[in-house]
């Protein structure tokens, strides 16, 4: 079994290294501290061990998703000081397979490394009813977003979505190609089919409903 831990607290990470590869059919652990150092090594490896919060201003669910995508086999297992059940529920919700503190026993991280090797989720125990609270409410969450997308044209749907990356009004008719009274003639029936009073209101509740998708 081969590891990549990444962790940008380097005694923290050397240590957790040091312990893993002494361990029974831990064959080799790499360290990296950087989400660009992950993708450049997570298809050589078997498990990536993974912090939630770096300090490159890169987040570990940032990770979780691009690793998802180009490395869908390896199995992801975050390792952080903030136990944050939305966060773990996002996490798994993107692919994870577990999430574990950096208080717990140095014997729990090496079970939970072999178990989700082995196709299982592992999550710390004091966090299992509110991250399983916290899916529930992201699957509410979601399916409401997917009701609300129904209701909007395609064209409509990116219009909003691009209100979420912060282009004004001007910026996504250049973007669409399309004169800025189509623009504002789009933005104005999303107003209204949303109940929403205006581009910044629109814009807010645009990130929050993309996030949740």
């Amino acid at each position: 079994m081969r590891v990549l831990l990444c962790d940008d607290h380097v005694v923290f990470a050397e240590a957790v290294a040091a312990y893993l590869s002494v361990q029974e059919g831990i064959e080799d652990v790499k360290v990296v501290s950087t989400a660009s150092a992950v993708l450049r090594q997570v298809r050589d490896v078997d498990i990536l061990l993974l912090d939630l919060d770096l300090s490159s201003g890169d987040t570990g669910l940032d990770v979780v998703e691009a690793v998802a995508n180009s490395a869908p086999g390896v199995a992801v297992l975050l390792l952080t000081g903030s136990p944050d059940p939305v966060a773990a529920a996002n996490a798994l919700a993107l692919g994870a397979r577990g999430f574990l503190t950096k208080d717990c026993q140095p014997t729990a991280l090496v079970d939970a490394v072999r178990r989700v090797a082995d196709g299982e989720t592992v999550i710390a125990d004091a966090l299992v009813g509110p991250v399983l609270r916290a899916l529930t409410t992201r699957q509410r969450t979601v399916r409401d977003a997917e009701q609300v997308l129904a209701r909007l044209t395609p064209r409509e749907q990116e219009v909003l979505r691009l209100l979420g990356e912060g282009l004004t009004r001007t910026e996504i008719a250049r973007r669409l190609r399309v004169s800025p009274h189509t623009a504002r003639t789009h933005l104005q029936r999303l107003l209204v089919k949303l109940s929403l009073h205006s581009q910044l209101e629109a814009a807010a509740y645009a990130r929050q409903l993309f996030q949740a998708c």
